[in-house]
C-alpha cells in the first residue's frame, strides 16, 4: 500500500479518514474490514469517504454465486471521453426490432437517444427488447467485430424486477453477449452512484478493443437522487430542487463517453441508452432538461397512449433522432417517408373530429388511413420483428394494402402476409427497392444474355402494341421460352447495365414486321375492337409463364373489399376460384405457399397484389422505364 490513514468518525455511511496526503478525488479505498470506498470531499486536514456496502454489483464483483471471475482486468471507471478528432459521424444502424423506432425514430451506433417517459409506461421494454433482437443481429454477423455487446446497467430497481429481465434474457439465450450491473433500492446510495461509471467502463472494454457495445442505463433519474443524498450528507451546498451545482456534469461525463470512433482509431463504437423518469409526464423539469441537452435525440413516451392500449406508446410528434436518420437503412428510409407526416396529420385532425359528426370523405380518408397506421405499428412486448419484415409490413399499410381491413383484423392479416409472402421477396427488400442487388454471372452466360437483345426488344414492342390493339400469340415451345428469358434478361441484366434500349426497340419492331408478313402462324396482329368481352389479349408474363384474360381493362380498379369479401368483384378474384388447378399454379409462382394452407381467398388476394407491387417497385428501382396504368391493371389479372 502506499498510504495509510486513520479512521477519525464513521456516521450515515461517511467516514472521515485523517493521512492520505497524496490521495485524488475519485479513488478507491479499503477499510481494514474489507469494505471499499471512494474520496468525493478532499480537505486540508481529513479526506471524506463515502463507505461501499457489501454488495459489489457496482465494482464489477459477480454476485450470481457462480464463484469468482477466474480471467479479468481492472479498468479506470472514470475516464476521459474521446476527444472530436477520435469521433466520427454516426452511419451504422442499430436494429431494435420496433416497427414504430426503426421507422421513425432510428439509432445508429454511437448514438446517444434518450427514452423517457412516465412511470409504467414501457420504458425497459424498449431497452429489453433492443437487446432481445441482437440475438439475430448477431447471429448473421460474419466477424466478431460487427457483433454488438450489450451492458444493461440497473439502478435503483426492485430485485424483484431485476430477476425478472435476468430470466427473460435467458430464455431468449441473451445473456451470451450481455452483462448485468444491477444496484437495487436495496444497495446504498453510493453503488446506485457508481454504477452507470462501472458499466460504463464495462463498454468501453469493447469499445476500445475494435468491437461495438450497447449500454442501457435504467435509470439515471435514480442516480441523480443517490447523489444528491450524497451530497446532502456531506453537507455540500445544495441547489435547484435541492441537487447539487455539478449535477450537470454528473451525467455529461458519463454520457460523452459513448460515441463512435474514426477508422483511424478502430471504428468500433459505443451506444448509450440512457433512461429517465418524468414525474406527471413533465419534461419540462430539471433533470430532464440537463439529460435532453445532453442526448442526440428522445424517444418519448406517453401514459395516455399506454392506457390506449397503444404499445408501444411512443408520442411520434415530439420523439426525434438527430443523427439516426443518417444510419437508416434505405429501403427503411425509402418505405416510411411519408408515415410520419401522415401520423401527424392523423393525430391533429383525430382532436378536432372528436367534436364534429359530419366529415368530409377527404378527412375521413385521413383519419381512416391514420388509425391504421397506429394499429400496424402496434407491437407485443419482447417480441422484435426483423428489419425485412418491418419494411414489408410498412410499405403494406403505406400503399394503403390495409384501408378496408377492419381494425381488429389489422394483426391478423398482417401475420397473414408475413407467413404468405415468399421469403427470396422478403431477403430481396435489404437492397432491391433501392436497385442495391449486384448481378454476378459468368462470362459465357454474359453472352447469352447479349445474344438475347433482339428477343428483348421483341418485348419491348408488346408493350406498345398492348396500347393500341388486340395481340394473338401462338408461340411454339422453343419461342415461349426464348420470351421468358429476353424478358427477365431486360429486367435484371440489360436496362441496367445500360444497354441501348432504343436499339433494342428498332429490332424487335423490324423483326415483328418480318414475322407478321412471313409466317402467320407464329404471330398474328388484329386492329383493336370493342366487343361484348371487352379487349381480348396475350399477357406475356413478367415472371415466369403465360396467362390469359378476357375482361375490362380499368385504371382505376377498385382495391377489394375485405370487410365483405363476397363483394369482391376483381378480375384476379374471379381467377382463383375458377378451378384448383389454375389458382395452384398461379400462387407458385407469385411465391405463395398454397399446399396444406388455410389461408382465407381475400387475404390470398391481397398477397398477390402486394407481391405484385413490391416487384414492381423493384422494377423501376433499376431505372426501368414506368409502367403505363393500364399494363399495370393488366398484370394484375
Amino acid at each position: 500500500m502506499d498510504e495509510i490513514g486513520r479512521v477519525v468518525s464513521v456516521g450515515d455511511g461517511i467516514a472521515r479518514v485523517y493521512g492520505l496526503n497524496e490521495i485524488h478525488a475519485g479513488e478507491l479505498v479499503e477499510f481494514s474490514s474489507g469494505m471499499k470506498g471512494t474520496t468525493l470531499n478532499l480537505e486540508n486536514e481529513n479526506v471524506g469517504i463515502v463507505v461501499f456496502g457489501r454488495v459489489v454489483d457496482a465494482l464489477g464483483v459477480p454476485t450470481d454465486g457462480r464463484g469468482a471471475l477466474s480471467d479479468h482486468e481492472k479498468r479506470c471507471v472514470k475516464v476521459k471521453a474521446p476527444g472530436i478528432i477520435e469521433r466520427k459521424s454516426v452511419h451504422e444502424p442499430i436494429q431494435t426490432g420496433l416497427k414504430e423506432v426503426d421507422s421513425l425514430v432510428p439509432i445508429g451506433r454511437g448514438q446517444r437517444e434518450l427514452i423517457i417517459g412516465g412511470r409504467q409506461t414501457g420504458k425497459t421494454a424498449i431497452a429489453i427488447g433492443t437487446i432481445l433482437n441482437q440475438k439475430q443481429m448477431n447471429s448473421r454477423a460474419i466477424s466478431e467485430s460487427e457483433t454488438l455487446y450489450c451492458v444493461y446497467v440497473a439502478i435503483g430497481q426492485k430485485r424483484s424486477i431485476v430477476a425478472q429481465l435476468i430470466q427473460t434474457l435467458s430464455e431468449a439465450n441473451a445473456l451470451e453477449y450481455s452483462i448485468l450491473v444491477a444496484a437495487t433500492t436495496s444497495n446504498p446510495a453510493p453503488l446506485q452512484f457508481l454504477a452507470p461509471y462501472s458499466g460504463c467502463a464495462m463498454g468501453e472494454y469493447f469499445h476500445d478493443n475494435g468491437m461495438h457495445a450497447l449500454i442501457i442505463y435504467d435509470d439515471l433519474s435514480k442516480q441523480v437522487k443517490a447523489y444528491r443524498q450524497m451530497s446532502l450528507l456531506l453537507r455540500r451546498p445544495p441547489g435547484r430542487e435541492a441537487f447539487p451545482g455539478d449535477v450537470f456534469y454528473l451525467h455529461s461525463r458519463v454520457l460523452e463517453r459513448a460515441a463512435k470512433r474514426s477508422d483511424q482509431t478502430g471504428a468500433s463504437s459505443l451506444t448509450a441508452l440512457p433512461v429517465i423518469e418524468t414525474q406527471a409526464g413533465d419534461v419540462s423539469t430539471y433533470i430532464p432538461t440537463n439529460v435532453i441537452s445532453i442526448m442526440d435525440g428522445q424517444i418519448c413516451l406517453e401514459t395516455e397512449l399506454f392506457y390506449r392500449r397503444i404499445r408501444p406508446a411512443i408520442n411520434v410528434g415530439v420523439s426525434v433522432s438527430h443523427v439516426g436518420s443518417a444510419a437508416q437503412l434505405k429501403d427503411m428510409k425509402q418505405v416510411c417517408g411519408s408515415l410520419k407526416l401522415e401520423l401527424a396529420q392523423y393525430r391533429e385532425m383525430a382532436a378536432f373530429a372528436q367534436f364534429h359528426s359530419d366529415l368530409d370523405v377527404v378527412t375521413q380518408a385521413l383519419l381512416n388511413r391514420g388509425a391504421r397506421l397506429t394499429e400496424v405499428l402496434k407491437q407485443p412486448q419482447y417480441v422484435p420483428l426483423p428489419i425485412e419484415k418491418q419494411i414489408l409490413v410498412i410499405y403494406v399499410a403505406v400503399n394503403g394494402f390495409c384501408d378496408r381491413m377492419p381494425l381488429d383484423k389489422i394483426a391478423q392479416y398482417e401475420r397473414d402476409i408475413l407467413s404468405t409472402i415468399k421469403q427470396e421477396l422478403l431477403q430481396s427488400l435489404k437492397g432491391g427497392l433501392t436497385g442495391e442487388r449486384k448481378i454476378e454471372m459468368p462470362a459465357l452466360l454474359r453472352l447469352f444474355y447479349l445474344f438475347l437483345i433482339v428477343v428483348t426488344g421483341l418485348i419491348l414492342s408488346h408493350f406498345i402494341f398492348i396500347l393500341f390493339g388486340e395481340i394473338y400469340l401462338f408461340p411454339s415451345l422453343l419461342y415461349k421460352a426464348f420470351i421468358v428469358a429476353g424478358a427477365r434478361a431486360l429486367f435484371s441484366f440489360l436496362v441496367k447495365k445500360g444497354l441501348p434500349g432504343g436499339l433494342a426497340l428498332a429490332l424487335g419492331f423490324i423483326i415483328r414486321i418480318l414475322f407478321s408478313e412471313t409466317d402467320n402462324e407464329i404471330l398474328h396482329m388484329m386492329p383493336s375492337g370493342e366487343g361484348e368481352g371487352g379487349r381480348r389479349f396475350r399477357w406475356i408474363d413478367l415472371f415466369g409463364s403465360f396467362e390469359s384474360s378476357n375482361s375490362k381493362a380499368s385504371v382505376n380498379q377498385p382495391a377489394p373489399d375485405y370487410a365483405n369479401p363476397g363483394e369482391a368483384d376483381t378480375p384476379i378474384y374471379h381467377s382463383l376460384q375458377e378451378d384448383g388447378q389454375r389458382r395452384q399454379q398461379l400462387s407458385n409462382r407469385l411465391g405463395i405457399n398454397c399446399i396444406g394452407s388455410f389461408m382465407p381467398d381475400e387475404v390470398r388476394e391481397s398477397v398477390i397484389e402486394i407481391q405484385i407491387s413490391i416487384e414492381l417497385k423493384i422494377d423501376k428501382s433499376l431505372h426501368l422505364d414506368r409502367f403505363s396504368e393500364d399494363s399495370l391493371t393488366e398484370k394484375r389479372h
